[in-house]
């Protein structure tokens, strides 16, 4: 089986940048980051879902994106990892925030 990245040229904007901070500062805020303030961001993120249809990182990144777009998969898909496009997104718009706080409660705890 050979392992080769994709066509990675262009793709390392100031967006990819800003998108691949926010998600490093996301999955860390348990360790810095008070539990209820990330009780407030994951509120917050739902909204933003709500009102704009998705996030507006990956919007801005992905010009040609589906509902169940995301960084994530966008990237996988780059590393030659076929994650099914609709259960990442189910894990990651509705099940790890939630992992993320209950980390943080407990961490902080």
């Amino acid at each position: 089986m050979e392992f080769r990245i994709r066509n990675l040229k262009g793709e390392f904007g100031p967006i990819f940048w800003l998108h691949l901070l926010a998600i490093i500062l996301v999955w860390t805020s348990p360790l810095w980051l008070p539990w209820p303030i990330i009780l407030l961001f994951i509120l917050l993120y739902y909204l933003q879902i709500w009102l704009l249809g998705g996030c507006i990182l990956t919007q801005a990144q992905f010009k040609h994106i589906s509902h169940d777009y995301s960084f994530y998969y966008h990237y996988l898909r780059k590393l030659n990892l076929h994650p099914n496009e609709h259960r990442l997104h189910i894990f990651l718009d509705y099940i790890a925030p939630w992992i993320i706080l209950g980390l943080a409660y407990l961490y902080q705890s």
